[in-house]
């Protein structure tokens, strides 16, 4: 196999497949901010932090009994991961992209500065930690990588980074597929949903509104979680990126997709398109 799968299309694609799969758009939740922050007599509001934290985390699909398979499953990302990054110091070469930063946004905010993950990270993958360091520095380029060359950048898929893609569909892709699958069947039961109608619950404005109750299996373990709407939007982020490409372009990532596992994603689509308004979704026009 080659060093690299050349394509700009490709890996502008692969760019946006990752990014909407791990994470999307930063948004606060109003209600839950306020939540957090509401007085008490009795509580400080580091306690009344940490336990609307641990009240929201079943939603999550975060259990006694998850937690295992959840933390196993992020080890062997990391382990990947770290592969990847001895050989490029950023996701697809010489030079960050959209890739990092997408990743980033669920790194540096919630694995790379807490105590517990980072030091995790810094033992068991610290390429990974150097990257997520790199990422915040003002002089993106790193001296310890002196063959990577950025004239690749946003022009190929790294070969070590075919793994991370596997990773992707096995571990994560799961969860969206299912949030999809949610978002289309609350459609169906909610017929009166008009262009516009915002998909939350009026009387309790959020900026991540549920639209059902998922379950998956992850590392032979079952999660039990909500399914968000936000994740059905970042899946048209994906499906938006690649109605882009050429005919021909589009059918050989497809296939290539396919053979790193991602064949039941792409069999999906919404059943109507959604938009953001002041950080409330909303249904858009009919495609």
């Amino acid at each position: 196999m080659p060093q690299h799968i050349s394509s700009t299309s490709w890996a502008r694609t692969a760019f946006t497949s990752l990014t909407c799969t791990i994470v999307g758009p930063m948004k606060i939740d109003k209600k839950a901010s306020s939540t957090v922050l509401l007085p008490s007599s009795n509580t400080t509001r580091k306690e009344q932090t940490a336990s609307f934290t641990s009240n929201y985390l079943p939603a999550l699909g975060i259990r006694q009994e998850t937690i295992g398979a959840i933390e196993k499953a992020w080890e062997e990302c990391l382990d990947i991961l770290n592969e990847h990054f001895k050989v490029w110091p950023y996701f697809l070469g010489a030079a960050p992209t959209i890739a990092d930063r997408g990743f980033m946004t669920m790194v540096w905010a919630h694995l790379a500065r807490d105590p517990v993950p980072a030091f995790l990270m810094r033992t068991r993958a610290p390429l990974v930690s150097r990257w997520a360091e790199r990422m915040v520095q003002t002089k993106w380029f790193d001296g310890g990588y002196p063959k990577a060359e950025p004239s690749l950048t946003n022009d190929t898929i790294p070969e070590t980074l075919i793994p991370f893609l596997k990773y992707a569909f096995a571990r994560i892709a799961q969860e969206q597929v299912s949030s999809v699958r949610a978002f289309n069947q609350m459609l169906d039961q909610k017929p009166e949903l008009q262009s516009g109608d915002y998909l939350d619950d009026p009387s309790q404005p959020s900026a991540r509104p549920a639209c059902g109750k998922i379950e998956f299996e992850l590392l032979g373990t079952v999660v039990e979680r909500m399914a968000f709407v936000d994740s059905a939007f970042q899946f048209q982020t994906f499906s938006q990126a690649l109605q882009t490409l050429s005919v021909e372009d589009k059918k050989r990532f497809v296939a290539t997709m396919s053979e790193y596992g991602g064949e039941e994603r792409f069999s999906l689509s919404l059943a109507r398109p959604i938009q953001y308004h002041n950080y409330r979704g909303a249904l858009s026009a009919s495609q």
